[in-house]
């Protein structure tokens, strides 16, 4: 009988870093020099000892540490430095803004802040807050208050570290917090989301009985927010694994892709849509023949995909797939390549953290790599399901994990819903969290006594017994006439066009449906007339969201505006995960969408 897997985090993740010993399982690209490869044993060693400077500074137990970083190799030794600690870690993102940043430091009461770089040390500064201690991952501080990471280790000394290190597994305990991570606040404040040393190795178990065919000495590729525990739950598995991950970012991210050919690539969805669209922008410049030959070979081998994963769709014919065969092998296989996506057919392209667009789901299986769509929430530590690769099922995000149960309920009134009727998605199981931060109000509104969540998403389970997300619950738009729209799939319609980058839907309280679009910069926009521009929007959104393409009468879009500026982390309209922050941008362009109903808004232009 096989051992039962370890009940700690803390206890998992020492013995899977001795295990591995001299293999690397983290890589720092030297895009100046050479790349700088972390070895499990090294990882163990410096983390130790950064544990050990971090007692020295007074951190104890159970105490809440900032740590304000972006993924890099010192934000892991950071990370297993305070889980050897005991100290929950509450991590955010170097985008944070730093009035979050204040606000989370006073509602968690740190102490001591860990932060990535000088900037952020002065973002600190500027918002006017105040901890007794700061450690710098990168850099140094010119006004000496914070303690570089050198000095930092320097003050770990090595019988502490040996002592840390070799107590860490058994003296963390299951019901041990092991994070806080605030939500990404796309609406009001963020609240802080309590996991457990339990919650987060009873996941990792989950998910390893899933993706455990990964071998050891593969590569990954890093390039989600260390924060986002859809990130941290792969990096945990791969570590378990021996798998090494590359760290990367936005703007290196096709050079790494191309360069490294991960086996195992974590991405949100609107990664794996820029992707494609990067392909689609230099296909519309290929010579007319090379275009001819790639455009035939997509639309047959994404026709011949999506007649394999979904119900009702047209099944091509057997006689051609031999010649479909042969494209996607000599054609689109080379693109593939040429990206550096090839090795991910055989591994791990996982989609998670928003709703994966049809189109892009079906781009990649006509290139060979199947993505594994997964669901789930900060919540739950957080992987609910997750569709594997050999047996997709389109539109789904498959079934639940082990130990996993999904149930979908009436919005109204939770009555539980029979198989394909849509409601409010609920789930319960080993990696649910027990509540938010001191917000016991919160958490009663989500959490049953009984240990049922409330995700507060729409969807519904099939035949089969797997899950497809429909949208949530919150945005949904509710026109004067009473339908119900959800937004969600109206804009993955509209941004499967080569000429929209981002749409939002908007129509509360009004008679019919809106929609704020940016148009794809690909395209030489600046050269056509504002009025010839807003024509050909017009035809792409009749196009695309109409009865032959499945939408209902009344999820017609009716009027359009166009965005000169595209939502951006930056200006507040995504959040660090690059979902579009609805509540903000509807207040953000409420005249743009006022004009659109000045006159009742019934007019399709």
């Amino acid at each position: 009988m096989a051992d039962r897997p370890l009940a700690t985090l803390t206890a998992r993740l020492a013995a899977a870093l001795a295990r591995h010993g001299e293999r690397p399982i983290a890589v720092t690209p030297g895009r100046d020099a050479p790349d700088r490869p972390l070895t499990a044993r090294a990882a163990l060693e410096q983390s130790a000892r950064f544990a050990a400077g971090l007692a020295a500074l007074g951190v104890r137990p159970g105490e809440p540490v900032l740590l304000w970083s972006e993924n890099r190799e010192q934000w892991l030794i950071a990370e297993l430095a305070l889980l050897w600690l005991g100290a929950p870690g509450v991590p955010r993102g170097a985008e944070a803004p730093a009035d979050e940043i204040a606000y989370i430091v006073d509602k968690v009461r740190a102490r001591v802040a860990i932060v990535e770089k000088p900037e952020l040390l002065r973002r600190f500064a500027a918002a006017g807050h105040q901890v007794e201690q700061l450690v710098l991952l990168t850099g140094s501080d010119p006004t000496g208050r914070a303690l570089p990471f050198e000095q930092c280790l320097a003050r770990g000394d090595a019988t502490t570290a040996a002592r840390l290190l070799a107590d860490a597994p058994t003296a963390r305990r299951p019901a041990d917090v092991a994070t806080i991570v605030f939500t990404s606040g796309t609406t009001g404040r963020p609240k802080g989301v309590v996991l457990t040393q339990a919650n987060l190795a009873a996941n990792l178990t989950q998910v390893l009985s899933i993706i455990d065919f990964v071998p050891a000495g593969a590569t990954g590729l890093s390039i989600l927010p260390p924060w986002h525990m859809f990130e941290r739950m792969v990096e945990y598995a791969l570590i378990e694994l021996g798998v090494q991950f590359v760290y990367t970012d936005r703007r290196h991210f096709a050079k790494d892709l191309a360069r490294f050919r991960p086996a195992v690539l974590p991405a949100v969805p609107r990664l794996w849509m820029a992707i494609e669209e990067g392909v689609r922008a230099k296909l519309a410049h290929a010579p007319p023949r090379q275009r001819a030959i790639v455009e035939t070979a997509l639309a047959r081998c994404i026709a011949r995909q999506k007649g394999r994963r979904f119900a009702g769709a047209p099944r091509p014919s057997p006689l051609s797939a031999p010649l479909d065969w042969l494209l996607q092998r000599l054609v689109l296989r080379k693109i593939a390549v040429a990206l550096g996506v090839d090795r991910l057919a055989d591994g791990l392209p996982i989609s998670g953290g928003g709703s994966l667009p049809e189109h892009v789901d079906l781009f990649f299986a006509a290139l060979g790599v199947p993505l594994m769509n997964g669901y789930g929430l900060t919540e739950t530590s957080p992987v609910l399901a997750l569709r594997r690769s050999r047996h997709p099922r389109g539109g789904t995000v498959g079934a639940p994990l082990p130990e996993t149960e999904i149930a979908i309920r009436r919005l109204e009134d939770g009555a539980p819903q029979p198989v394909g009727a849509r409601g409010v998605i609920h789930a319960r199981g080993p990696q649910v969290m027990g509540g938010y931060f001191e917000e016991p109000a919160a958490t009663a509104r989500v959490r049953s006594a009984d240990g049922w969540f409330d995700t507060g998403d729409l969807g519904h389970l099939d035949a089969h017994g797997e899950l497809s997300i429909t949208g949530r619950a919150k945005e949904t738009i509710v026109l004067l006439s009473g339908e119900n729209v959800e937004p969600e799939p109206l804009e993955n319609a509209l941004t499967a066009s080569s000429w929209i980058a981002q749409a939002l839907v908007v129509g509360q309280d009004q008679k019919q449906l809106g929609a704020l679009l940016v148009p794809r910069l690909p395209h030489d926009t600046a050269a056509l007339p504002r009025a010839e521009l807003e024509a050909l929007l017009r035809r792409e959104v009749d196009a695309r969201v109409a009865p032959a393409a499945g939408f209902r009468p009344h999820e017609r879009i009716g009027r359009i505006a166009l965005l000169d500026e595209p939502f951006t982390v930056e200006n507040g309209g995504l959040s660090q995960t690059l979902k579009i922050k609805r509540h903000a941008m509807l207040e953000r362009h409420a005249a743009r969408i006022a004009e659109l109903y000045r006159d009742g808004g019934d007019s399709a232009s």
